[in-house]
């Protein structure tokens, strides 16, 4: 069950990038105009990535008069986080070749906003969606804790049957964008979350992802045999 929720997680740090954008988007510059409300004390943020399990620094700013800038090249679009220090919590978003503004609750995070970045826009209704299509795991969860409280293994069986239904409609769902969105990079970061998520459908997401362009197929982080 913890691998089940730990997939809907991942699935919600997806991001999406505009078609006639790609070109200019492997090779450019990013810039974040940053500023901060409810500061607890922090001092300078961090930007970084995980790359194989390894967190890998991109730049850093003093937050000064509760305002903060990154800039710095980037290749190709990434799932990137900004921290606080010291001992902050993370902010994850889409670092891509755009010029953004980023307003950063500190006592909230969720409460943060990203203007002027198009991918950000879309990352968040494909999180949505996702959203909306695993609804139905919420009612399921106490009843799962009910039948096994009580050993009830055909109910237990039943309850992990509609849960493998919503994974399976969502895999679905995210497949087919990536088929309808075969040069898009969002597509290759749907690709390696589900292919590090669903080693039991590798296949198929290999299949899939040798429709792609070979431009997109470097960013993949599997082998395709």
């Amino acid at each position: 069950m913890y691998t089940k929720i730990i997939y809907v997680v991942v699935l919600f740090t997806l991001y999406h990038c505009q078609s006639n954008k790609n070109s200019s988007q492997m090779d450019s510059q990013f810039e974040i105009k940053g500023t901060v409300t409810q500061n607890q004390g922090f001092e300078r943020v961090y930007l970084s990535y995980i790359s194989a399990d390894e967190i890998i620094l991109i730049d850093s700013s003093l937050i000064k008069d509760q305002n903060f800038h990154l800039k710095g090249p980037i290749h190709f679009p990434k799932k990137a986080y900004i921290q606080f220090y010291p001992q902050g919590n993370s902010f994850p978003f889409i670092l891509s070749g755009e010029k953004i503004e980023i307003q950063l609750n500190a006592l909230d995070l969720n409460a943060s906003t990203i203007q002027n970045s198009t991918i950000n826009k879309e990352w968040n209704a494909l999180k949505q969606k996702s959203v909306e299509i695993y609804g139905d795991v919420d009612y399921l969860f106490p009843l799962m804790q009910k039948a096994r409280i009580q050993n009830d293994y055909q109910t237990l069986t039943q309850i992990n049957s509609k849960i493998d239904s919503i994974e399976n409609l969502n895999r679905q769902y995210l497949l087919g964008y990536i088929t309808q969105h075969l040069d898009n990079p969002l597509s290759v970061l749907i690709l390696n979350d589900l292919y590090h998520n669903l080693q039991n459908d590798s296949l198929q997401i290999i299949q899939t992802s040798k429709k792609m362009s070979p431009e997109l197929k470097k960013a993949l982080d599997f082998e395709i045999k």
